[in-house]
């Protein structure tokens, strides 16, 4: 990537000059493709690849129109970069390298508070976890994801096709045990208890 100067982007009157051969409009279509981007690492550590992408979008969108590091740092954190590690420690680390990346170079006094970032930067398993709408799961890099209203609505599950079918063959033996036996027998009431216990196991898997 090419670098300049603010001075080298700007004409004496404030506007932006015709450095890089594009026309208006094939600038801010340039410039709306790099805000809307999607960065995802699904192994992302502590957070290096996530903070080198930050600078990258932010330095090529300052290079179409010179404008405020911090928006624009502010706006790729919030809209553009997303991770997942199995490790929480990791996680941690990569939310704060975020945060610092958008603070170091400013006043504390000029920094408004980045939002939650629990759904940006997760812990996971990105080779087993599939999130799940409904009775519907949805795999790791679905394009529905990038439809806010549809990725509003799921709910990160770790338990993969095989759990989800154990604990629906013995949800099924329970509602079984409770339709069949009005009054439950203590062989009935101990087996009920084994399954339930045994549900509770699954779901934490």
């Amino acid at each position: 990537m090419i670098a300049f100067k603010d001075e080298d982007l700007v004409n004496g009157n404030g506007s932006r000059k015709k450095t890089l051969g594009f026309s208006d409009d094939e600038t801010q279509s340039l410039d709306r493709a790099l805000a809307n981007i999607k960065v995802c690492d699904p192994a992302c550590g502590s957070g290096a690849f996530l903070v080198g992408m930050l600078n990258e979008i932010v330095s090529a969108r300052r290079i179409l129109e010179p404008r405020s590091e911090y928006k624009l740092k502010k706006e790729a954190i919030q809209e553009c970069i997303y991770g997942v590690d199995i490790d929480p420690g990791a996680v941690d680390i990569a939310k704060l390298r975020l945060w610092l990346s958008l603070v170091v170079d400013f006043e504390l006094r000029d920094i408004e508070p980045l939002p939650n970032l629990d759904y940006k930067i997760m812990c996971g398993n990105s080779l087993l976890e599939e999130l799940i709408v409904g009775d519907e799961s949805i795999k790791l890099f679905d394009e529905r994801l990038l439809d806010r209203k549809f990725a509003g609505n799921i709910k990160v599950s770790n338990r993969n096709k095989e759990i989800e079918k154990q604990i629906k063959e013995k949800e099924r033996e329970l509602q079984k045990i409770k339709s069949f036996d009005a009054k439950l027998t203590g062989e009935s009431i101990r087996r009920a208890k084994e399954i339930e216990k045994d549900i509770k196991a699954l779901k934490k898997n």
